[in-house]
């Protein structure tokens, strides 16, 4: 648990270049803890960073404290370019925790969650390895399934579940949302079968970002930013093979958008 507690520290040094009051506020309401245990975990991870780092990251009195009882980046601190602490949460949650309403808003188009019933049971499946049987609406239609879960990704934007499936007999992927009944088979004649088989899940892939060239000189370095492009406008990307069909040619004939966005009307 104090992965989290420290890797929410680190993202707030990485992030804004200290950990102040503003921040302490946040922390104390999201990990419950005393002012002199959030004292006590800043010492430690200003200790951790600047070990890692190999040199003096941060204002210091000349007692070795810092400064005014807050964390504040020096200003020619060099962070280490890997994260010390194994739970440092994404920009995106980070700025939803501190700033969320006031210097964050997130829009977007959501996809609909799993009934939290569905969801019990198929996490107690997950922990317990305990044989599901799901009615399920594929594309095709309603189908039932006797199946062994072993984990839940999001990719493309939506949840999926991973899970060894008895009648196909073998590894396949569910949307959870898609998962309209669930029941746990406690007399099943099937025998869980877990992530150990999934050979697949075990291998990677290389799957690569290319631009597009229909843009002028100075879209094309924009969109080489935002995606973290090379100089030849690509990214190769590392991922689990049976999440790659998720990632690849999104926007051309093997991908067409179930829905349309319109403006209705205007206030």
């Amino acid at each position: 648990m104090k992965s989290a507690f420290y890797g929410w520290i680190e993202a707030s040094l990485r992030y804004t270049g200290r950990f102040g009051p503003r921040e302490k506020t946040t922390y104390q309401d999201i990990f419950q803890v005393s002012a002199p245990t959030v004292s006590r975990h800043q010492e430690f991870v200003a200790n951790a960073m600047e070990e890692a780092s190999e040199t003096a990251l941060f204002h210091r009195a000349l007692n070795g404290h810092v400064k005014g009882g807050k964390l504040l980046l020096l200003a020619d601190a060099k962070l280490p370019s890997q994260s010390v602490f194994a739970r440092v949460p994404t920009l995106e949650s980070w700025l939803e925790d501190t700033f969320g309403g006031l210097y964050f808003h997130n829009e977007c188009v959501f996809r609909d969650q799993a009934d939290a019933e569905i969801v019990r049971l198929l996490i107690r499946s997950l922990v317990d390895n305990k044989v599901l049987r799901i009615q399920y609406h594929s594309k095709t239609g309603i189908i039932s399934r006797t199946i062994s879960p072993h984990i839940i990704v999001k990719v493309a934007g939506r949840l999926h579940l991973r899970a060894f499936d008895h009648y196909r007999n073998g590894y396949r992927d569910y949307v959870l949302s898609r998962i309209s009944q669930i029941q746990t088979m406690e007399d099943s004649s099937s025998s869980f079968i877990g992530r150990e088989h999934d050979h697949e899940w075990n291998s990677y892939v290389t799957v690569e970002v290319r631009e597009k060239t229909i843009f002028n000189k100075n879209e094309t370095q924009a969109i080489r930013m935002d995606f973290g492009l090379e100089e030849n406008g690509m990214r190769p990307m590392r991922v689990r093979e049976p999440l790659a069909p998720y990632l690849v040619d999104i926007e051309d004939d093997n991908f067409k958008s179930p829905v349309n966005i319109v403006l209705k009307s205007r206030p």
